[in-house]
């Protein structure tokens, strides 16, 4: 049985890490004062303002820029020049291989006719079909059919220990958090960057191993949930790079499965919703579209016990491509134990 638990808890740790992997990422973001690039370009903004110079060294092309006010851009050996207004705050990049750098901030004020270097790190997506999917179906498969074999030779080899030495196995009592109840705080985070915090309540199977949550989150900042413009573009008349508002709220409930007194499997099913929006100049919101979701969340993760104290790790997402994902940490208290004389088996 401990061979088991260790083989599921690797299998979702790997998970996990797998989803939470980034593609592209910004290395580092510097001024380069002596660069006279962007004053020799001479590109210059809708305001007849001269546009500040970002170079961008990446040794790949076909990246998107949105986000900010771009006049210009030019592919170059080894890097792409973007020419940006002056003032503008962040830039999301895209790639059809190595995905999406959102709302990327840059770290200092972008001043007119000034050059920036900035260092693209790229890692490839890997490359799973469903042939690779089907193929781990039935390695864990078989993984399980070999743990389970061992787990009865285990009990044969037990129970003729017990024959041959003639002692009458007492019964295996019920598991001590039969029918227990908990309550766990928790803290979630994506990359996207979000952050939302939430309560999760649950009870544990009675008389079987399948019990049931229900979890609430929020991120405490409701202003891009109903915005006065619900489409809105960068380009749009009435955008403006100004206070930002990030929208977080989720509901779902599930099943619990217990794998023994300490581990459990979860899996639950809800609604969720991410909003991103931006202040205009009337003083309202308008949502970013590209940046906002909402729809079927689901979310799996595991569950640990120690005596009175639970511990959560999950992992879930907003619709069925997981645009919008979040690892969420949880630490809580269990009640309603019932006081039972356990032996050295029940612990495994």
């Amino acid at each position: 049985m401990t061979r088991k638990i260790f083989a599921i808890v690797i299998l979702v740790t790997c998970s996990i890490l797998a989803v939470q992997a980034q593609e592209m990422s910004v290395e580092a973001f510097n001024r380069i004062d002596r660069d006279m690039g962007a004053r020799v370009a001479k590109v210059r903004d809708i305001n007849s303002d001269l546009c500040a110079l970002i170079k961008i060294e990446t040794i790949e092309t076909g990246f998107e820029f949105s986000g900010c006010i771009i006049e210009k851009t030019e592919q170059k050996t080894g890097e792409i020049w973007v020419f940006v207004s002056p003032g503008v705050r962040f830039l999301t990049i895209k790639h059809k291989e190595f995905g999406v750098l959102r709302n990327y901030n840059f770290p200092q004020s972008i001043e007119s006719g000034v050059v920036y270097q900035m260092k693209l790190r790229t890692v490839a997506k890997p490359n799973i079909d469903s042939t690779m999917i089907q193929n781990m179906q039935a390695q864990m498969e078989a993984l399980n059919k070999k743990l389970t074999e061992l787990e009865n030779k285990q009990k044969q080899d037990s129970a003729t220990s017990v024959a041959n030495n003639k002692k009458a196995r007492k019964p295996r009592p019920k598991p001590i958090l039969d029918g227990a109840k908990f309550i766990m705080a928790n803290a979630a985070y994506s990359v996207a960057p979000q952050t939302s915090v939430g309560i999760t309540y649950g009870q544990y199977g009675v008389g079987k191993r399948f019990g049931w949550h229900i979890t609430a989150a929020s991120g405490f900042d409701f202003k891009a949930l109903n915005p006065k413009y619900s489409d809105a573009e960068p380009s749009s008349q009435y955008f403006y790079d100004g206070e930002r508002s990030f929208s977080r709220l989720a509901l779902n409930a599930g099943m619990l499965y217990r794998v023994s007194n300490k581990l459990a499997l979860k899996l639950g099913i809800g609604y969720g919703i991410r909003n991103v929006a931006f202040s205009t100049l009337d003083g309202d919101y308008a949502k970013i579209a590209n940046a906002s979701y909402s729809g079927l969340e689901a979310a799996v993760g595991i569950h640990l016990s120690f005596g009175k104290m639970a511990f959560d790790i999950d992992m879930g997402g907003i619709g069925t491509d997981f645009k919008y994902s979040e690892i969420r940490l949880g630490v809580g208290y269990n009640f309603g134990i019932k006081k039972q004389q356990t032996t050295k088996e029940d612990n495994i």
